[in-house]
């Protein structure tokens, strides 16, 4: 995936969500359980089918080995300031756990 790619995924998924469910992309949910947590906290704005492309795409960037990268873009987005801090904090987290 190049920065063009990547950069389109973000924009699919929302930059926000990315953040927010970040955990739980990198984590053992199952696509379907995990799209259908996104849709429900979203009280109706998300519906499922958008949830799970969401899902799909975000652990796509996470497989790719792109996460951290991802959240660096992030944390740089107009998003709220509590989402901008926990990309920087997820970003370092990624990055500490990868040194040798």
């Amino acid at each position: 995936m190049n920065e063009r790619q990547l950069n389109r995924n973000l924009l699919s998924i929302g930059k926000e969500c990315f953040v927010s469910y970040f955990k739980e992309f990198d984590g053992p949910w199952a696509n379907r359980d995990l799209a259908l947590q996104i849709s429900n906290e979203s009280n109706g704005k998300r519906g499922f089918e958008a949830a799970q492309t969401r899902v799909s795409k975000a652990r796509k960037i996470i497989q790719e080995g792109l996460g951290e990268e991802a959240l660096v873009i992030c944390s740089k987005a107009k998003v709220p300031s509590h989402i901008k801090a926990r990309a920087i904090e997820l970003a370092d987290q990624l990055r500490k756990s990868s040194l040798p």
